[in-house]
């Protein structure tokens, strides 16, 4: 474990960055209490969840974390080549717990984020406390078919600009990086009705009236999960989470159980 460590001992509770297998993992630390792991989106970094984790920070410790090839994290060429998955970002995560020292935790995810957190908790149900899923989806046909749509035209398109930059080691990794996040949408996760079930925890899933997943796929998530509880947000988009924090705060803090 201590070979996996890249930070030193008086900064292990701060932030630093652990190695997994396709790379390097970016993860910040925050007060003392229960942990709590956030997850960020597609295409996002640790730095839109601080302003969560500043108001988690009063009574959990919260860790943020960028998810491979995104932020501060890195991911190893060969490990682009191949397609990732939500069970990818689990194993990421994983590797994390174990790395600082934690056994169990409570994930607050969103949208892929919050794929993440369902895929780890319905892989690693003992060392998940509860989930907190914003914006979720199973599999990429609870995405509304627009953003499908949008999603493969930037694959298409990114393929088309690399066949240009081949040769330029930089341009082709940011190249495909960009296809990294649009096969996320499009291929993955694949929570099917059974590893749903495999969840034991308490999940609370957030989703908006104007959200880009399916009402109806939010429906079904909840049915299979064993101990589950919807807030529709009226007049929320998928974006909502990040802009309305007051409304969203005062149900997390019930479903951690802890007065603010």
């Amino acid at each position: 474990m201590a070979k996996n460590m890249e930070q030193t001992k008086d900064k292990l509770e701060q932030n630093g960055f652990i190695k997994i297998p396709d790379g390097r993992i970016y993860y910040e630390s925050y007060g003392k209490g229960i942990p709590i792991i956030l997850f960020h989106g597609n295409g996002e970094n640790l730095s839109v969840l601080k302003e969560y984790g500043k108001e988690l920070e009063k009574h959990c410790r919260v860790i943020l974390m960028d998810s491979r090839a995104h932020g501060r994290s890195t991911i190893k060429m060969s490990a682009l080549k191949k397609k990732t998955t939500a069970q990818d970002m689990a194993e990421d995560v994983k590797v994390l717990m174990d790395v600082i020292g934690i056994h169990q935790a409570v994930f607050l995810g969103f949208s892929d984020g919050a794929n993440t957190a369902l895929q780890f908790a319905a892989s690693y149900p003992q060392r998940t406390k509860g989930v907190i899923a914003v914006s979720p989806n199973a599999n990429p046909k609870g995405l509304v078919l627009p953003i499908r749509i949008w999603a493969k035209f930037n694959y298409n398109l990114l393929s088309g600009i690399h066949r240009f930059v081949k040769h330029h080691a930089k341009a082709e990794k940011e190249i495909q990086k960009q296809q990294l996040y649009m096969n996320l949408l499009l291929d993955s996760p694949n929570l099917t009705q059974n590893k749903l079930r495999c969840v034991k925890c308490p999940v609370l899933i957030f989703t908006g009236t104007w959200d880009i997943i399916k009402k109806e796929h939010i429906h079904w998530i909840a049915k299979n999960l064993k101990n589950s509880h919807v807030i529709r947000m009226q007049g929320a988009t998928h974006l909502s989470f990040y802009r309305r924090k007051q409304e969203y705060l005062p149900c997390i803090w019930k479903f951690l159980n802890v007065a603010d």
